[in-house]
């Protein structure tokens, strides 16, 4: 299935989902998710987004690769007790492109992985946190695991990318009355407002390793 606006509208279908209602769950007018249905618009950068509302993979539905949706992952006990698998431990300027390298990511281009102990969507990635802002949960120089697969909801903590600057920054996110902010855990920093901002939100904030040593 090679057009955009076919695929999305088999996985609305399958997930028993309107135009509108995926609209209104990901911050558009309803008319942009109907350009990209009826194939006025062929391209958008919300497909990371729809896939995680809609429950597919983002590389099968922004360009057709593999199936629709992931395979679970599979446990492998020869590499110790509690271990489940292995993500890539990526730059933040790889997360803030994230909607666009995830369909070309290939399991050698990180230099490290990380082990994880519970299972997380295909695309999921390591980042190592930069900065203060995230503090005391989540200091300088540890490292948070990111599921772009995990819907994110109020008070999540989230990878979110700036469209209009093109970065990526870790906050929590904030859903109050239809108005979507992102809040630093550390006080010392402003409160963002994304009312009017074009935003994506890369991946849910599972777990955070920190180092102690």
């Amino acid at each position: 299935m090679s057009d955009l606006s076919q695929r999305l509208k088999l996985a609305l279908k399958e997930a028993n989902m309107s135009q509108s209602e995926l609209a209104r769950r990901v911050g558009l007018r309803p008319q942009a998710v109907q350009h990209v249905c009826s194939g006025k618009s062929r391209t958008s950068g919300r497909v990371v987004e729809f896939a995680q509302h809609l429950g597919v993979r983002p590389e099968w539905l922004g360009a057709g690769s593999g199936p629709m949706r992931a395979e679970p992952v599979k446990s492998d006990v020869r590499e110790g007790p509690g271990f489940v698998g292995r993500l890539p431990l990526i730059s933040w300027v790889q997360a803030g492109n994230w909607s666009d390298v995830v369909d070309t990511y290939q399991p050698n281009d990180a230099e490290t992985w990380i082990d994880v102990t519970k299972r997380f969507g295909e695309n999921a990635f390591a980042l190592r946190v930069v900065g203060d802002s995230m503090e005391p949960q989540a200091p300088e120089g540890s490292i948070i695991l990111v599921d772009p697969a995990r819907q994110a909801v109020n008070n999540s903590l989230v990878v979110a990318r700036l469209d209009d600057e093109m970065q990526a920054t870790f906050k929590q996110l904030i859903i109050e009355g239809g108005q979507y902010l992102l809040k630093p855990l550390n006080p010392r920093y402003p409160i963002m407002d994304l009312t009017g901002r074009p935003v994506t939100i890369c991946g849910v904030v599972r777990q955070i390793v920190i180092d102690l040593d």
